[in-house]
């Protein structure tokens, strides 16, 4: 049985534009041995965000297609 991946990067730090680059890169290598990896980007205000959208890089300039989410418990998503 493969195991759900969760990668969460994004937040506060300088260094949060190169964690989106490594996160994609670490999404993209997963993805061809598990399918269940999943992205949740957090923003520099605190938000999570999660969806397809994540996927473009050109799209964390405005946060388009991004879904915000919040985590209800332990790795569950509620989309709103």
């Amino acid at each position: 049985m493969k195991k759900r991946i969760v990668i969460v990067y994004g937040g506060k730090s300088v260094e949060s534009e190169i964690s989106i680059l490594t996160a994609l890169k670490a999404y993209k290598e997963l993805k061809k041995v598990n399918p269940d990896v999943y992205l949740v980007y957090l923003d520099k205000n605190g938000n999570f965000y999660s969806g397809k959208g994540l996927l473009n890089l050109e799209n964390y300039v405005s946060l388009k297609d991004f879904k915000k989410v919040k985590f209800n418990k332990l790795f569950s998503l509620t989309y709103f």
